[in-house]
């Protein structure tokens, strides 16, 4: 769609006043704590000492930012190590009463009318298995620290 310029108004149009003008709009952006230092150099014209100002405040934003992802670290370890507490409890307490049944039956064989090496190496090789089993991955994370 075209417009006549004839069809304006002449009340619009001055043609003795008209100027050419031409409007230059310029914008910067940067991203980060700190500005360019050129926009720094100007803060400082403006306001001795911003530039110092404002780069104390992006140390002191950085240390802080930092101080708290540590401790979200932390926590997030932290929550890690009781689940795993957690399970190795749920696996130790089913395993006890294993090898307690083991030994009780150890025990109940070997006071039959059989002969050691049958039944009662079996049982006892059993029973030692998963004592240490148990015993390696319940207080295995004790040594770290963690148990």
């Amino acid at each position: 769609m075209t417009r006549d310029l004839d069809a304006i108004p002449d009340v619009l149009v001055d043609e003795e006043e008209e100027e050419l003008s031409r409007s230059v709009m310029m914008a910067t952006s940067f991203s980060g704590p700190l500005p360019p230092p050129q926009i720094l150099q100007q803060y400082d014209e403006v306001v001795p000492g911003a530039a110092e100002r404002i780069i104390a405040n992006a140390e002191s934003r950085q240390a802080h930012d930092q101080a708290m992802e540590e401790r979200a670290l932390t926590a997030s370890r932290e929550v890690v190590l009781e689940k795993e507490k957690t399970f190795r409890w749920w696996i130790a307490l089913p395993s006890t009463v294993v090898a307690i049944v083991l030994i009780a039956a150890f025990v109940a064989v070997s006071q039959m009318d059989t002969t050691w090496e049958s039944y009662g190496l079996g049982g006892f090789i059993a029973v030692l298995t998963l004592t240490v089993s148990v015993y390696r991955l319940f207080f295995h994370g004790r040594k770290n620290g963690n148990g």
